[in-house]
């Protein structure tokens, strides 16, 4: 759709609707929940990327927000605001000093 402004040209452009029956990222989603990966009362709302956050720190709780980084293959600021979406959740907390301390799972699911 053109549309004629002045001198100005104006073009609209629309992206076609597709229905799917799910998202593959509904798909993990549901799984983790099935699986009771996460223990959050918040999970609709958590990022894939925040649930294979948490599994990596399930496995390894010292592990730092830069060694989850390499190990995930994304930035830096982003494995942060994922942790800060976990503690928010209740899902982990932080135990000791940023050196030296741990990651706590939370093991009690929150209706």
């Amino acid at each position: 759709m053109f549309l004629e402004i002045g001198d100005l040209l104006r073009v609209n452009l629309f992206r076609p609707t597709y229905k799917t029956e799910t998202s593959t990222v509904e798909k993990s989603r549901e799984s983790a929940l099935e699986s009771d990966e996460l223990p959050c009362k918040c999970t609709v709302n958590v990022p894939e990327i925040a649930l294979k956050t948490y599994s990596a720190l399930k496995e390894n709780p010292r592990a730092t927000s830069a060694e989850l980084a390499e190990l995930l293959g994304i930035a830096l600021r982003t494995v942060k605001n994922h942790i800060s979406i976990l503690k928010k959740c209740g899902s982990i907390e932080r135990v000791g000093s940023d050196k030296s301390g741990y990651w706590k799972i939370t093991e009690t699911v929150e209706s």
